[in-house]
């Protein structure tokens, strides 16, 4: 059952990730479940609120995009639900210590 959670929070979640209108709301109705009760199982199962998951599978598909040079920062922004380039820039530095153009530096420089 859990397994089959998951399986299908990251299906709906991949399918969603550009869009910035995507909410915890539209994920619990997604999933079929109420939002207090997709709250408590992602933070039991990941440790993490549904945001900060969703955060965080946005950085990660950015850093995927990022390392195969699939578009310019403001097309990777788009792609992982960022309409705004300069929030998804803050965001991403947040997340991983510098901006998307330094991480791009760092990928070609190792």
């Amino acid at each position: 059952s859990e397994e089959k959670f998951v399986n299908n929070l990251f299906r709906v979640t991949d399918k969603n990730l550009s869009d910035d209108n995507f909410s915890i709301e539209a994920l619990s109705r997604d999933i079929g479940i109420s939002r207090p009760q997709l709250y408590r199982k992602i933070v039991t199962l990941t440790g993490r609120s549904p945001n900060d998951l969703i955060i965080d599978l946005r950085m990660d598909k950015a850093v995927s995009l990022l390392k195969k040079k699939a578009g310019n920062i403001s097309q990777i922004a788009l792609e992982v639900g960022y309409s705004n380039p300069s929030y998804f820039a803050k965001c991403f530095t947040k997340k991983f210590g510098c901006t998307p153009s330094k991480y791009i530096e760092t990928v070609r420089v190792a």
